[in-house]
Order: C-alpha cells, then structure tokens, then sequence
C-alpha cells in the first residue's frame, strides 16, 4: 500500500508493478484511505477511479533513440557531464533532455524515472548497477 502526494499515472504503475498493492495520494478523502487498508488486508488493489483511468490511458511511451540514450545513461547513474561527452552533446542538450523525459513520464527526479523506466521495461534492469 503506497500513501503519497504524487500519483503521476507511469510512478504509480512502476510501484504495482513492484508488488504495491493499493495507492492513496496525500490530497484523497480520509474515507479513501480507510476503504483502500481494508481492501488491500482482504487481498484486493485498490485505486481510485480518476487514477486508474489515467493509468488505462497511459502505455510505455515510445522513445527517440536519443531519448533511449539518456534513459539508459541515467539508469547506469551517468552524471549530465558523462552522458554529454559520450553522446557528443552539450550538458544543455542533455539537461533539456532529461526534463523532457520527466514530464513525459510524469515524474520529477532522476530516481523516479530511473524507476519508472525499468518498470516500464524501457531500460534492462540488468544494467542498472542498484538491481
């Protein structure tokens, strides 16, 4: 069971994929915590109606190959400096880049679309040197 402020459709996906089983956002009715613990102690998910639409809505994006680049880039924990000089960009590309992929996918740290990306199967887990 996930309780937090952000529920941007691709982070929470990535979360019940990891094995959450419910999600309630900070700003959700008291009631809807309080129906979401007792749905997920009986085995059931629970999500509220807005959100699972968005998340019906949302599939793995397709991505650019340079998109694919920095995706896989972050996930090996390059810095902005490191991605910029093997893809033979400036750090302001990369930069730019990076944030494009946030609101793409909804997230607003490099973690979380770390996360996200391997969730999705963006990016081969086994890359990733924190798998």
């Amino acid at each position: 069971m996930i309780y937090d402020e952000y529920d941007g459709a691709p982070a929470v996906r990535a979360l019940l994929r990891g094995g959450a089983r419910g999600f309630v956002a900070k700003d959700d009715p008291i009631e809807n915590l309080v129906e979401a613990v007792r749905t997920v102690a009986a085995g059931g998910t629970w999500l509220r109606d807005t959100l699972r639409v968005r998340l019906e809505a949302h599939g793995a994006p397709r991505l650019t190959p340079r998109e694919q680049q920095v995706l896989e880039g972050l996930v090996l924990d390059k810095t902005q400096q490191e991605l910029a000089k093997d893809l033979g960009l400036s750090e302001r590309a990369v930069r730019h880049s990076l944030h494009a992929l946030y609101d793409r996918f909804g997230v607003n740290s490099r973690v979380r679309l770390a996360v996200v990306a391997v969730a999705l199967g963006l990016v081969d887990p086994q890359v990733a040197p924190w798998t």
